[in-house]
């Protein structure tokens, strides 16, 4: 039972927390890049989040 909670507490975590902060994050890269300001790095971030973000999204779908 103890397991549920974590588990339970951990989807929360992810779809209230996690999932939010992601897209945020993806939505400033998006604002660098068409602005034309953003570095390589913010290119690959942005590559990099896109996957993580849809990973986090397949988990609970």
């Amino acid at each position: 039972m103890h397991d549920h909670n974590i588990k339970t507490d951990l989807k929360e975590l992810i779809i209230n927390t996690m999932i939010p902060e992601s897209q945020s994050y993806i939505d400033e890269l998006k604002v660098l890049i068409d602005n034309k300001t953003a570095t390589d790095d913010d290119f690959d971030a942005s590559t990099e989040m896109i996957s993580f973000f849809e990973e986090l999204n397949l988990i609970f779908k």
